[in-house]
C-alpha cells in the first residue's frame, strides 16, 4: 500500500497511547482497534486528527477509520396472489406464487384496506415432494388506533427464513372477526447486515417531576464529552404503556438542544397483541448529558430500572509488524481535515470480521507539545478590530475630499 502522507509534525499533537497487539500475533498483516474515551475527549470533531506513529523511524502509518453502520440490500419479487378464501369465524388463507422461479425471498408485505385490527398469520412453504412446511406460524400483522388525531400504529410486513420456495400459503386467523379486505401481496428478499454497537458506561439521575406540568425527566451523564452516541435502549418491568418522549443533549447539563421529539416508547401485553419498543434510534451527538423528558399526561410515570447508552462501533484499521511498535497521536484541534490514504480503496478487500483485535495503552502526554491558542485573532489581539475600523475610516474620509476637491475644481 501506497503510504501517502499527511502533514504530521510532534509537536502539534498533545497525547499519545501505544497500540498494544495481541500476544499470540506473529506476522504482519492488517489490525483494528476501537478509540477510547480518552481519544474521543481530547481529539479533534470526527477524530479526524488521529495519527498512527511509527517508533524510531516516525513514519506515518496509512489508516482508514470504519463507521459499522447497518446495510440493507432490497430486492422487488413478483407476486401474483390467488385463491382468497375466507373461512367464516375461522381464516382467510390465499396463495403467492413466486417470479422467477427459484428466486430467493424472506419478506412479505399484506396489502389490506381494513383498519383497526390485530391478526395471527402462519407462513408455510413448499419443498421438493409437495409437501407444506411451516416458515413462520406466529407472525402478527395489526393496525392499532394510539390517540385521536394521531395516525394508527400499523405493520402489516411479515418476515421469515429465507426460501426458494415458488409458492407460499399465508393463513390469517381472524378468530370471530370479520375477514381483511386483502387487496395483494408485495414479496421482497431483504439482505441486512446490522450495525454493531458499542455500549458506553453511564449514570442514570433519578426520575424528577418537571414542575407545572404533567412530564417526568431522567438525565444521563456519560462522564465524557466527545463520546458519540446514536442509540438507547430503557429497561422497565411494567406493561400495557404507550408513552411519548423527548430527548436532548448538553455538555454541561445547563443549556440542552432538543435532538428527537415525539418518540414512542410502549408494550402491549394483551391476549390480541404482544409488541414493545424501548429503543430509540437519534441522530449522533457527542454531549456528555442526555436528557428523556416523559410525556406521562395523567399517568403516573413509569418506572424505569437502568438505560443503556450506544453508539456505532468505530474501528481503526492498519497494516503493521509483530517486530514493531506503533503509536496513535491525537489532540491535535487545528487538524480539521481527515487524511486520505490508498488504503480507503483497500479496505473492502480486508476480512474486518476476522480481523486482529489491539489494545491502547496509558495515555502519555507529548513533552514536545507547543501549546497554540485557538481563539480568533480579535480575542489574542483586542486591539486589533478597534485599530482596523478606525484606519478604514480615515482612508474612506481621504478618499471623500479628494472627490469633494475634484469636483470643485470642476466648477
Amino acid at each position: 500500500i501506497k503510504n501517502v502522507q499527511a502533514d504530521f509534525e510532534l509537536k502539534d499533537w498533545e497525547f499519545s497511547k501505544p497500540i498494544l497487539f495481541p500476544p499470540n500475533l506473529t506476522t504482519s498483516g492488517f489490525l483494528g482497534f476501537e478509540p477510547d474515551e480518552h481519544i474521543y475527549t481530547n481529539s479533534a470533531d470526527n477524530l479526524t486528527d488521529l495519527r498512527i506513529i511509527k517508533e524510531f523511524s516516525q513514519a506515518e502509518i496509512p489508516y482508514e477509520l470504519l463507521i459499522e453502520r447497518s446495510l440493507e440490500n432490497y430486492e422487488l419479487l413478483q407476486a401474483d396472489t390467488r385463491d382468497i378464501t375466507n373461512i367464516e369465524g375461522s381464516h382467510t388463507s390465499f396463495m403467492v406464487k413466486v417470479s422467477p422461479h427459484n428466486s430467493l425471498h424472506n419478506q412479505l408485505e399484506i396489502v389490506t384496506s381494513s383498519g383497526n385490527f390485530v391478526r395471527k398469520v402462519k407462513i408455510e412453504t413448499i419443498n421438493n415432494l409437495s409437501s407444506w412446511s411451516t416458515a413462520e406460524d406466529n407472525a402478527q400483522i395489526y393496525d392499532i388506533a394510539v390517540s385521536t388525531g394521531v395516525p394508527n400504529d400499523r405493520n402489516t410486513k411479515l418476515t421469515y427464513p429465507t426460501s426458494s420456495s415458488d409458492f407460499l400459503r399465508i393463513t390469517i386467523f381472524n378468530d370471530n372477526n370479520s375477514p381483511l379486505e386483502i387487496q395483494g401481496t408485495i414479496l421482497s428478499l431483504l439482505q441486512k447486515t446490522p450495525a454493531k454497537y458499542k455500549t458506553y458506561p453511564s449514570l442514570m439521575s433519578s426520575e424528577e417531576k418537571v414542575e407545572k406540568s404533567d412530564s417526568s425527566q431522567i438525565i444521563i451523564d456519560l462522564k465524557s464529552e466527545g463520546i458519540p452516541t446514536s442509540r438507547l435502549q430503557i429497561f422497565t418491568l411494567e406493561t400495557n404503556f404507550n408513552r411519548k418522549v423527548n430527548l436532548e443533549s448538553s455538555p454541561d447539563a445547563t443549556t440542552w438542544t432538543l435532538v428527537d421529539q415525539d418518540h414512542e416508547f410502549f408494550v402491549y401485553d394483551t391476549a390480541k397483541i404482544q409488541r414493545q419498543q424501548l429503543d430509540l434510534l437519534y441522530p449522533e451527538v457527542t454531549n456528555r448529558y442526555l436528557r428523556l423528558t416523559f410525556l406521562n399526561g395523567d399517568s403516573p410515570p413509569v418506572n424505569i430500572k437502568t438505560i443503556d447508552i450506544q453508539g456505532l462501533r468505530r474501528l481503526l484499521i492498519f497494516e503493521g509488524s509483530p517486530d514493531a511498535h506503533y503509536n496513535v497521536y491525537y489532540g491535535n484541534l487545528f487538524e480539521k481535515v481527515e487524511p486520505k490514504y490508498d488504503l480507503e480503496q483497500v479496505i473492502t478487500h480486508v476480512d474486518i470480521e476476522n480481523i486482529n483485535l489491539a489494545k491502547l495503552g496509558r495515555e502519555k502526554v507529548n513533552l514536545s507539545f507547543e501549546q497554540k491558542s485557538i481563539e480568533p485573532l480579535s480575542g489574542r489581539y483586542p486591539w486589533l478590530l478597534p485599530s482596523a475600523v478606525t484606519t478604514l475610516i480615515i482612508i474612506l474620509g481621504l478618499v471623500l475630499i479628494r472627490i469633494l476637491r475634484l469636483t470643485t475644481k470642476e466648477k
